[in-house]
């Protein structure tokens, strides 16, 4: 039992560096018209640690019946599985695996079978992973200097992988090909005048999204000082050189959903810093007893969700860096997309690279650009790269090929420029020549904001809910008797706005075909997805599946304010009901809150912000394979933070 538990706690150990190797190193394992067959090492991770977590349930279940311990037998009669999980019930574990029960049902309908059962084997192997790392490690033994021991397997990992992205710009500048940087075709220097790296990831957009919870992590030690976690002078070099990275790849989700963070952590941090003068000091404002008393509670409420030794140790929250320190990063980073930009292969100054950055980033708000560089080239100069190929893109596929995913000439994010449509034969010689005259001037491809770029997202959202509402080739399921000569294949005649389409959906995996199949003049390809979570969900589960996700999200984080006997049942202990009697509905809410393990955390400040982000950057991409950190690195970072790990830390 020591030997699995050492090893499961490895596993755990090594997670943050493994999730960095979304895309490189990859063992291809063929292809079809409609999906690549691609393994990663996170999806490898995950199933040697579903295997090995199980392995553990088990031998510590066999354990506990060999066991003579009355109060043990006892507890074993009490739970159907023979182990009590703290904070789960039976019932709450129904109502969570809903979602994944209904996702694999899809496959009976599914438009792509093959990709439907091998993404609900994805879903349920996540589905597993993160009840382990919240519900079966804490039965476990942690090892010693938990806290900061796995604080330390986050950051540095991260330092490195940004010293790698940092490489990589020098590498591009330098002359190296992109084979042997590992660049994708849309971060060279050619697009903008400077390189944006996207690391070991598919492409920028998920090297940025990767970051994100270093980032905040290091951020968080540095406005909210921890002692006996990690050096002040660690956390603010990881602070600054995760930021300057996150910022350097370009990446406009990546970089939205770390502004948005940062307001929440901002948030957080004043208001802390405003209560804790009135513990100190009770009685100053000179206020009559009762309001004392009660403003006193609310202040002991807010500090209760950092730890203890804070007021201890006699450090406050700092909101200060939350502002400054990623304001200096942001103008560091465009300083080096200047110099990158003058020693580049392109003639594009140091004033034009920064300005032609934020003018990107802006979505073309804030035009800072020379006259002379706002040129007609800039409304051509997209089509060269996002509309000369259809996108083949696949985070929701089992693994996605690169040089399928990218267009020739490359996209300023990879997938944030897809296109949707083939140009005509006059569109295509206009786009070459202005190619052409680019390269002789040695100039770059792009000249400012890519309009494309969004607009394309825009325009497979539509498509996505256009598809929705029409369901075109739906195949022939058990319930439903359309005539398809095949089951599971695409029928060929396109079937109008159906009850079954809207509420059950294309099924698992087939919003790349059934796009296709709908609109084939737009959708060249059917490896192409959708690039929002929401509307693939939307596509491929219909209003069922989006239900019963949001389902899932109320019962992991909202479950104290619904009923008792709706998420426990029997085994759920009933309040009682004077006990918010005096509370107001705000007041009473939080406290209800409060009962959950991610609302009463230390770390709430930082596990809502990255929530928030990750929730974000859904908006610009879909699927799994490629961004599994969206779903295991919150539940990482619950369990550092958990009341267990504070005997450790």
């Amino acid at each position: 039992m020591k030997y699995f538990n050492k090893i499961l706690w490895g596993l755990v150990f090594a997670l943050p560096a493994v999730l960095f190797f979304s895309y490189y190193p990859i063992i291809r394992l063929g292809n079809n018209s409609s999906m690549n067959f691609e393994l990663s090492v996170p999806l490898i991770w995950l199933v040697v640690f579903d295997l090995l977590a199980f392995a553990t349930m088990i031998l510590r279940w066999s354990q506990m019946h060999k066991g003579s311990n009355p109060a043990a037998k006892e507890q074993l009669r009490n739970t159907k599985w023979g182990i009590n999980f703290p904070g789960i019930s039976d019932r709450k574990i129904f109502l969570l695996s809903l979602f994944p029960f209904f996702a694999t049902l899809s496959i009976f309908w599914s438009m792509n079978p093959v990709r439907a059962i091998l993404t609900a084997g994805i879903i349920w192997l996540l589905f597993f992973a993160v009840f382990t790392l919240i519900f079966v490690l804490p039965l476990l033994e942690q090892p010693k200097n938990f806290r900061a021991k796995m604080i330390k397997a986050i950051l540095i990992p991260s330092l490195a992988v940004c010293g790698f992205c940092w490489l990589q710009c020098f590498l591009d500048v330098w002359g190296v090909g992109r084979e042997q940087s590992l660049l994708c075709r849309g971060c060279v220097s050619d697009m903008f005048g400077f390189p944006h790296p996207s690391g070991f990831a598919i492409e920028p957009q998920f090297m940025g999204n990767l970051l994100l919870a270093p980032t905040l992590l290091a951020l968080y030690l540095v406005a909210f000082p921890q002692p006996k976690s990690v050096s002040k002078v660690f956390a603010w070099a990881s602070a600054a050189i995760c930021s300057a990275t996150l910022f350097i790849t370009f990446s406009r989700g990546a970089i939205y959903a770390y502004f948005v963070a940062l307001a929440i952590m901002l948030i957080f941090a004043i208001a802390q810093h405003k209560s804790r003068p009135t513990l100190a000091h009770p009685k100053v404002t000179g206020a009559p007893h009762t309001a004392t008393s009660t403003h006193t509670q609310k202040s002991q409420a807010t500090s209760s969700r950092t730890p203890s030794t804070h007021a201890d140790a006699g450090c406050g929250p700092r909101f200060a860096p939350i502002i400054g320190l990623p304001a200096a990063t942001f103008l560091f980073a465009l300083a080096m997309q200047g110099t990158f930009a003058m020693l580049g292969p392109t003639s594009t100054t140091f004033t034009e690279a920064i300005t032609k950055s934020i003018h990107h980033l802006s979505l073309g708000i804030v035009d800072l650009r020379p006259k002379a560089s706002q040129s007609p080239k800039e409304s051509q100069s997209p089509k060269a790269s996002s509309s000369s190929k259809p996108s083949s893109n696949s985070e929701n596929d089992p693994n996605q090929s690169q040089e399928s995913q990218n267009s020739p000439a490359g996209s300023p994010e990879a997938s944030e420029g897809h296109s949707t449509s083939a140009p005509s034969d006059d569109q295509a010689q206009a786009v070459s020549s202005a190619t052409e005259a680019l390269e002789t001037q040695n100039q770059p491809i792009f000249d400012g904001y890519v309009a494309e770029s969004t607009n394309v997202r825009l325009g497979l959202n539509e498509i996505a809910l256009k598809t929705w509402l029409s369901a075109p080739g739906h195949p022939r399921t058990f319930w439903i008797g359309y005539n398809c000569h095949t089951p599971g294949e695409p029928c060929n005649d396109s079937i109008k706005l159906t009850p079954t389409s809207i509420l059950f959906g294309v099924g698992l995996g087939g919003a790349g075909t059934a796009m296709h199949a709908a609109f084939p003049d737009q959708i060249t390809s059917p490896k192409e997805i959708v690039q929002n979570q929401t509307f693939s969900l939307l596509l491929e589960l219909g209003l069922v599946g989006v239900f019963l996700i949001h389902l899932a999200l109320v019962i992991a984080f909202l479950a104290p304010l619904l009923p008792w006997w709706f998420v426990d049942g029997r085994s759920g202990k009933k309040r009682p009901r004077n006990q918010y009697k005096n509370q107001g509905i705000v007041r009473r809410t939080i406290s209800k809150l409060q009962e959950n393990e991610f609302w009463s955390s230390p770390a709430l400040p930082l596990l809502l912000s990255l929530v928030v982000a990750y929730g974000i950057t859904l908006n610009f991409f879909s699927g799994l394979p490629n961004a599994l950190h969206i779903y295991l690195m919150p539940p990482l970072i619950l369990v550092i933070y958990c009341r267990n790990s504070t005997k450790n830390s």
